[in-house]
């Protein structure tokens, strides 16, 4: 499988972090990592902080460790923060032990929290915007693995048009 990666610049001294500003502040309750493929290694870093931003600085809400062995993805889950922006951050030389001076990542993921069914964009709405996600993710077009998991409205394991049109259902009130 091919796919797109993103890797730091190589070095020894100076520590590593992806950035997300958000369009507006988010609940967020859990964050993955999806690890760049080597050949035949993913390159799972040794110690990776999910921070939130705080209004003044950045704090760690979990930390992702090396698991030990050769893993596509690492999840955390923590206690709910609400912000506008997070940081992956890895510590210099704390990348995969085969690259220690790199965070080389496929994808990046951030768990919205909404206890809403049908929230897809965790707003605090289902509108027509959750209906575009709902689309986007049957037509494939939607990478966001927990928005993903969230269109699977009726638990059947899959988004596809019986999810489409209870979530319809919803916008319209029915």
């Amino acid at each position: 499988m091919e796919a797109t990666t993103w890797a730091s610049n190589d070095s020894p001294t100076q520590d590593h972090w992806i950035d997300v500003t958000l369009p507006s502040t988010r609940q967020l309750t859990t964050a993955t990592i999806y690890w760049a493929l080597n050949g035949s290694n993913y390159m799972t870093s040794q110690q990776v902080q999910f921070q939130y931003w705080n209004g003044s600085s950045f704090v760690t809400a979990g930390t992702f460790t090396y698991p030990g062995s050769n893993t596509d993805h690492s999840t955390i889950t923590f206690p709910q923060v609400s912000t506008s922006r997070i940081r992956f951050y890895q510590p210099a030389n704390q990348g995969n032990p085969l690259y220690p001076t790199v965070l080389w990542v496929t994808e990046v993921d951030y768990g919205l929290s909404s206890s809403l069914p049908g929230d897809l964009n965790a707003d605090g709405s289902v509108n027509a915007l959750d209906l575009q996600l709902e689309v986007n993710v049957i037509l494939g077009t939607e990478t966001n693995t927990t928005i993903k998991a969230k269109a699977d409205l009726n638990g059947d394991g899959q988004a596809n048009a019986l999810d489409l049109q209870q979530l319809v259902n919803k916008v319209l009130g029915l």
